[in-house]
């Protein structure tokens, strides 16, 4: 039996000239067979593959009115979605009340970000470039007693220390716009600012894989830096990288079921599972499994890929794709590109083989979802 009962879809969509973002609930068991019916029975070849409708929304979200009209959404908990806009203005929808609350204003908003949950009253978030702005690149969502006059149980933003890779910048309440820091986190910094031992420019920097190990330790990987990790718990970053890079692109997932790490591979953005607990400063993560989990037709470009676990060794799947026919214009003078943006969604179960030497993967139900922006769409 799965355990997680909803995923989100965010599109895109404009109403009355203005971006705006509808939030539909999915249930991800109608992606799977009954135990009754064969597996894979649907999943040979792209061209009979259903079209997937996504319901009604359940919650629409507009942009700013004055452009850009971005957004980002990130999970907060099993049930919650924190929506913020490119104005750092924020709001947290629950699905299990259909509420929505406001949250602070994030001062510092980040494009694109990484982010890390914790529990339903914790969200760590990251900038994805974060040398735009180290010192307010890394911040906390947390439900709590904030310190100061405030004794209400209500959700606050908390700035932490940058990666240790950053050139040296200032850090401390002075700068910073929200001014929580406690002593402990304060004393890493001193007046020539945080410790670097070794500085990254450039997109070298930028985030690429990243992930939760264990209940406290934040790990991220850039082209350069190696992978650093970040404590939850003393809020304080490893002095020293591990010398070598997450085999995955973007997020990766902890599976408890089978004690291994599961994500889409950085090298041919398959679905891969590696043991992050058996690696070492200097020995990388071995690979325990890979597997072709969306049949992809040709001249189909990757353009965004999220995994959902579920859950009893189940899967949500959903890879956004672009595809590019290049036509003549009628008068002759030239040629243009018609794209086709589209996802398939795709319900996948790994199980120990028949060996017991690893996993074995059973396709259930696979869906296509066409939508019409250019720019993919939030699975979480």
């Amino acid at each position: 039996m799965m355990n997680r009962r909803l995923v989100h879809l965010i599109a895109r969509a404009t109403i009355g000239g203005r971006q705006a973002y509808t939030l539909h609930p999915i249930d991800p068991s109608t992606f799977f067979h009954d135990r009754t019916k064969p597996s894979g029975a649907d999943d040979d070849g792209t061209t009979s593959m259903e079209e997937f409708q996504p319901p009604p929304p359940a919650m629409t979200f507009l942009g700013p009115d004055t452009e850009p009209q971005d957004m980002d959404f990130m999970p907060v908990g099993e049930k919650g979605v924190l929506a913020v806009d490119c104005e750092g203005s924020a709001a947290l929808y629950s699905a299990s009340s259909q509420t929505l609350s406001t949250v602070p204003t994030l001062r510092a908003p980040k494009v694109e970000p990484a982010f890390f949950p914790v529990g339903d009253s914790r969200l760590y978030v990251m900038d994805r470039k974060p040398r735009r702005d180290p010192r307010r690149c890394f911040v906390a969502l947390i439900r709590g007693r904030e310190s100061g006059l405030r004794c209400r149980m209500e959700w606050h933003w908390r700035s932490l220390p940058p990666p240790p890779y950053l050139a040296p910048t200032r850090w401390n309440d002075d700068d910073d716009d929200y001014s929580d820091l406690d002593d402990d986190r304060q004393a890493m910094v001193d007046d020539d600012g945080p410790k670097s031992s070794m500085v990254v420019e450039g997109e070298l920097g930028d985030i690429a894989g990243h992930t939760m190990v264990g209940d406290s330790k934040i790990w991220i990987s850039t082209a350069r830096a190696g992978t650093y990790t970040f404590d939850t718990g003393s809020g304080a970053w490893a002095p020293r990288p591990l010398y070598w890079t997450l085999p995955f692109r973007g997020r990766a997932e902890f599976v408890p079921e089978h004690g291994l790490w599961f994500g889409f591979s950085s090298l041919n953005n398959k679905l891969c599972a590696f043991d992050l607990a058996a690696a070492s400063e200097t020995r990388p993560p071995v690979l325990r499994g890979q597997w072709e989990d969306v049949a992809q037709g040709v001249g189909w470009n990757p353009v965004a890929s999220y995994l959902v676990p579920l859950g009893s060794s189940r899967f949500l799947v959903a890879k956004f794709f672009e595809t590019r026919e290049w036509q003549q214009f009628k008068d002759g003078g030239g040629d243009y590109g018609k794209c086709d943006n589209f996802a398939v969604f795709a319900g996948v179960e790994l199980l120990p083989d028949k060996a017991g030497r690893g996993l074995s993967m059973i396709k259930h139900r696979s869906k296509r979802y066409s939508h019409v922006c250019a720019a993919p769409d939030w699975v979480i």
